[in-house]
């Protein structure tokens, strides 16, 4: 999880998969001197790539709605993120989202974010499984499990006390 003030106010951000694609929809406030909204996925997520581009629309205060679909996401997990560029140069990201397409239909929601004291982790597994957790250092490597979490087939949720955690971004994986 990579915490940072945005140009841009994220006011929700969803990725679902719809059969063989994967449905992203977010809305925005604050909308000033944004030129475009880059989607971007990862198979790993750490290496995120350019799936595509939407402009932005006019300068405005109000809550704007926007729609974009990945029409070739990867065997297995994809995460997801939108990259939010302004005509300066400045950026700043959404949070991630994770939707996979192995055949199983897993989904999964993680909040509030940021976080400061705890983080709940709901995710509907497609079997018996172990969710990690792991910390990424200034490189963007792994520094090795933090935590393991067994969950069940079907539903799960899980509050994670973070309290303890030093800030920085952090990876999960099922």
């Amino acid at each position: 999880i990579c915490i940072q003030q945005l140009p841009v106010d994220f006011v929700s951000f969803d990725a679902v998969k719809n059969k063989t694609v994967a449905d992203l929809n977010w809305k925005v406030a604050n909308e000033i001197n944004v030129e475009k909204y880059i989607v971007q996925r990862s198979t790993n997520g750490v290496d995120f790539e350019n799936v595509v581009t939407v402009n932005a629309t006019v300068k405005s205060n109000e809550i704007k709605t926007y729609t974009a679909t990945d029409f070739k996401p990867q065997v297995g997990i994809n995460y997801y993120r939108i990259k939010q560029l302004d005509f300066d140069g400045t950026f700043g990201y959404s949070v991630v989202r994770m939707v996979q397409f192995d055949g199983a239909n897993a989904t999964a929601k993680l909040y509030p974010i940021p976080a400061q004291a705890s983080v709940t982790l709901e995710i509907d597994a497609p079997k018996d499984g172990t969710i990690e957790y792991w910390t990424l250092n200034s490189t963007a490597q792994m520094n090795g499990a933090k935590l393991n979490q067994t969950i069940t087939k079907g539903n799960n949720k899980i509050t994670v006390d973070i309290a303890h955690y030093a800030d920085g971004m952090y990876v999960l994986a099922y």
